[in-house]
């Protein structure tokens, strides 16, 4: 089976360490071990020139000739050129959606002062939810979704028109834990105590400013571990600025390092108010290492964290601050709960993948 996989240029970049790019890379590595997949890594450029991992040159034109199936990894954040459009529309092509929409992403972004653009574009958003809006049509090329979770699936459906035939196979993201984590002792980077960890880069819509705000007049020892992205470095000052002495910000660790591993490994709790996760993968490897999720309930996050979990909502300072209180009293996970975590591996992801290209090219051909 020849298969395309294709992400936006940002994935093979310095800001490719969100959990999207993550998803890409990780279930590709693992396709790759698969003897009947023959599978190749390509980006394209806010132009929409597509250009694989080694440098070589693509045309969208020509992929139904060398590849069974494409698979589109995040939704395209500029309009579709037709050309692209009718090209995909030659060969089947499965979308990994990453993908929410409500209205407190977008109040989240006026709140947390985004850029003028992106209010205008906010309150554009906001103004069509209110008027009732046609569904982007996606259904000219997309044969299919792989949503990370059944409610992704079902809200996508609400926002994009499908074609009737398309395929939603929901597919979890997926951790990678090295076997020696649980043995790591305490790093120096973090307080002595017990300490909330809020692990993830610094966005906007990450609302690290909320639970700031929310917990700016507790004791509660806090290490932030990610960095900004490149827009954001402002956001991440402004971060900074309102934090009080409890608050450290150790900037971002690697998933390969120990460092990284060790900081969830002894932290009481993880938290992540964000406007939305889908279902954040850093908090499913936080709570494979023990530390109980306190979480956005906005995308999917309770099918995977279910009742381990407290649940936040990222609007209200007071829900931010009473799931933490509530996660703070229970405590760590059980090693029984954590272990639960270890379910989600990259190689059944990479599994129920090929199955649903598999399914797709079946419809694909019968549909012919």
């Amino acid at each position: 089976m020849n298969i395309i996989a294709i992400g936006p240029q940002r994935f093979f970049s310095s800001d490719g360490f969100t959990g999207d790019a993550t998803q890409m890379r990780k279930t590709t590595v693992h396709l790759k071990k698969v003897p009947e997949v023959n599978l190749v890594c390509a980006f394209y450029n806010q132009h929409f020139e597509l250009t694989t991992e080694t440098g070589a040159s693509l045309e969208w034109e020509d992929l139904h000739k060398d590849f069974d199936v494409a698979h589109i990894f995040t939704l395209f954040h500029h309009r579709v050129p037709a050309a692209v459009a009718s090209a995909l529309s030659k060969l089947p092509v499965m979308l990994s959606t990453v993908y929410w929409n409500n209205y407190f992403r977008e109040l989240i972004c006026v709140r947390n002062g985004d850029s003028p653009r992106r209010l205008l574009r906010s309150i554009e958003h906001i103004a069509r939810r209110i008027t009732g809006y046609k569904k982007q049509d996606v259904q000219q090329w997309c044969a299919g979704i792989l949503p990370n979770s059944w409610s992704e699936g079902e809200v996508f459906k609400q926002t994009y028109a499908l074609a009737e035939h398309a395929l939603c196979y929901p597919v979890p993201n997926a951790i990678e834990v090295p076997t020696h984590a649980r043995n790591l002792p305490r790093p120096a980077c973090v307080p002595e105590s017990d300490y909330i960890v809020y692990p993830g880069v610094f966005a906007r819509r990450k609302n690290q400013l909320a639970f700031i705000k929310a917990l700016r007049d507790t004791d509660y020892p806090v290490v932030f571990m990610g960095q900004p992205q490149r827009e954001y470095e402002g956001y991440y000052q402004e971060c900074r600025k309102l934090a009080n002495i409890n608050m450290h910000f150790i900037g971002h660790r690697s998933y390969t390092d120990d460092e990284y591993w060790a900081v969830l490994r002894h932290a009481k709790i993880a938290v992540l108010a964000s406007d939305c996760e889908t279902p954040g993968i850093a908090m499913i490897e936080a709570a494979s290492m023990g530390a109980r999720p306190i979480i956005t309930h906005y995308g999917g996050t309770k099918e995977y964290y279910g009742i381990c979990a407290e649940y936040l909502s990222p609007f209200s300072l007071k829900s931010i601050k009473e799931a933490v209180q509530n996660g703070w009293s229970k405590g760590r996970l059980t090693d029984e709960e954590a272990s639960s975590y270890e379910r989600f591996s990259w190689q059944w992801t990479a599994e129920l993948t090929l199955l649903a290209y598999k399914q797709v090219i079946t419809n694909w051909n019968t549909r012919k």
